[in-house]
């Protein structure tokens, strides 16, 4: 998950093989997504994205809203 915090601060939490949360600026938060999405989900080549607006921290997303809906 990807917080944006302001215009270059961004809240990077990764939960499943790797846990860790950090604070990142543009181009780290980038840098971090690209190592971490092939060690996540080593046998895919798509990732997806779903965004939220009004989400104060990244606790408040995964208990009150839902993910991704369903596509079929």
């Amino acid at each position: 998950m990807v917080l944006k915090q302001d215009a270059d601060h961004f809240v990077f939490k990764q939960f499943g093989f790797d846990s860790k949360t950090l604070t990142l600026d543009n181009t780290s938060v980038l840098k971090q997504l690209k190592k971490s999405i092939p060690k996540e989900f080593p046998r895919s080549n798509m990732a997806w994205i779903v965004h939220f607006e009004r989400i104060s921290s990244i606790e408040a997303l995964s208990a009150d809203h839902h993910s991704q809906p369903s596509l079929f």
